[in-house]
């Protein structure tokens, strides 16, 4: 789950990670995730929940989620005069 700053929550960020081994009671194991990132520069909060699929959410029994707090910048806008022209002609080549 994504948070906005206010603690509402946002859609469209549900990514899942299938986890390919049997973790042990208070195990862990290094898991990579890639999110969207918002479309609105801001604080927001990460929240991760495991699931047991078509059983229960963790967090629905009790355990609690994990969360990271992450900074969305501002995208940068390019700088006048950075922006190199396409050459769109080909000198001509008579051989020499």
């Amino acid at each position: 789950f994504v948070r906005a700053a206010d603690g509402q929550a946002l859609s469209g960020f549900d990514v899942r990670v299938p986890v390919k081994q049997a973790i042990e009671a208070g195990g862990t194991i290094p898991l990579l995730l890639a999110l969207e990132v918002p479309a609105e520069a801001g604080e927001y909060l990460v929240e991760f929940d495991m699931v047991h699929e078509l059983v229960a959410w963790f967090s629905q029994a009790g355990q609690s989620r994990g969360s990271a707090s992450v900074r969305v910048l501002p995208h940068p806008r390019p700088r006048p005069g950075l922006i190199t022209p396409l050459r769109l002609w080909r000198p001509f080549n008579n051989g020499a």
